[in-house]
């Protein structure tokens, strides 16, 4: 499963170098909007939930595949898992 994301992540990785055509787009609207004569708050938010969607989308998708990865551990591989994530926020707190 891991080499299959690994293989995955890496064959898109020239595309996330590169704007999507989608992202340009909200791009020149950000651009056309704080250039237009008036504000149109209602425009900005329209533009900016569009945004946050997709930011949200993005997310539960890495969420699941984090999941399902996660999923096949044993409980034990699991409480080790654990532990060894609230050592790592331990160290960084410090």
């Amino acid at each position: 499963m891991r080499d299959e994301r690994k293989a995955e992540h890496k064959a898109k990785r020239g595309e996330h170098r590169q704007p999507t055509a989608e992202m340009k787009a909200d791009h020149q609207a950000m651009q056309d909007l704080i250039l237009a004569d008036n504000f149109d708050e209602q425009a900005v938010r329209d533009l900016a939930e569009k945004m946050s969607q997709r930011q949200i989308d993005r997310r539960v998708e890495m969420m699941k595949k984090r999941h399902e990865m996660m999923n096949i551990l044993t409980p034990e591989q699991k409480a080790e898992f654990k532990a060894n994530q609230d050592k790592y926020i331990a160290d960084c707190a410090h």
